[in-house]
This record gives C-alpha cells, sequence and structure tokens, in this order.
C-alpha cells in the first residue's frame, strides 16, 4: 500500500468482506471535470455511494456532496480551488484507479468512511499543474479517496 500517514490525520483499516466482494465489480474509472469555481475532480460511477453506504455500519450520514441534485456525486478530489490557480487548461478524459481498501479517518476533526484510492494519473495531472501529488486542503493534505459516509462525532 502506498499510503503514508502522518501526525495531520488519523487512519483505521476496515474490514467488511460484503463491501469488498461488491467493490469487486464496480468500474474503477472516471472521467476528469472542472467546476466553475476551479475545483477539479474524478467523476466517478454513482454506484459507488449507491451500493456501497448501505452495507456500512450504523451510525453514519451521506457525505454532504450528496444532499442536493446539483451537487457532483461519488468522486476523487484532484485540485482544490484555493490549491493556486490552474495553469494549464484541464481535458476532460477518462482515467483509472485503484482501491487501496476501506478505512475509517478523522482529519480536521472530522471521521469520515472512505475507500483510499491509488491513482498515478492523478498524481501526474497535479504535477502537469506544478502541484505536489496530493490535494492540500485547509493546510491538509488530502490523499486520493472516495467519500461513503460522515460519521457522528
Amino acid at each position: 500500500m502506498k499510503i503514508s500517514v502522518d501526525n495531520t490525520f488519523k487512519v483505521k483499516p476496515l474490514l467488511l468482506p460484503t463491501l469488498s466482494t461488491r467493490l469487486l465489480t464496480l468500474n474503477h474509472v472516471g472521467v476528469v471535470k472542472q467546476t466553475t469555481t476551479g475545483y477539479v475532480y474524478l467523476d466517478i460511477t454513482n454506484q459507488y455511494f449507491d451500493e456501497l453506504y448501505p452495507l456500512l455500519p450504523d451510525p453514519k450520514h451521506p457525505p454532504t456532496h450528496y444532499n442536493t441534485l446539483n451537487d457532483i456525486g461519488s468522486h476523487i478530489s484532484i485540485i482544490y480551488e484555493d490549491e493556486q490557480p490552474i495553469l494549464k487548461p484541464i481535458v476532460e478524459k477518462t482515467l483509472e484507479f485503484n482501491i487501496e481498501g476501506l478505512f475509517e479517518v478523522e482529519v480536521l476533526k472530522q471521521r469520515y468512511i472512505v475507500l483510499l484510492v491509488d491513482a498515478p494519473a492523478l498524481e501526474h495531472l497535479r504535477a502537469q499543474q506544478g502541484l505536489p501529488p496530493f490535494p492540500v486542503y485547509r493546510g491538509t493534505t488530502i490523499h486520493f479517496h472516495i467519500t461513503l459516509a460522515r460519521l457522528s462525532s
């Protein structure tokens, strides 16, 4: 596993065999997209949320990006709006990723259940923009991931 852990967040592996089995049937590709505010993400099938969320233990809450019809749904964050201006145009293209595992993470005093992702193509896209390999959100390096749920604090 390529994931490094530092003092900015806590990571705890989760073992849910039913979820792991279902995960094998999902597509591990997405399309790079950019919002009008400059946020860049890999748009992936909503099956990641629709089919995996019900398999998680309670208490759990949907991630905030599933609250309205205008939200982007299942995705992997690539570049946050405040990281720096985009240097080169972002081209919509299909990229692959690998799932590293299911984890409970605590970052910025919030707890989530996520699928951590290995995605060299996303690291390469960030490098083309003059950015470090992983996104930085509010001063914290965030590994590529798919958020499945928020947990009660």
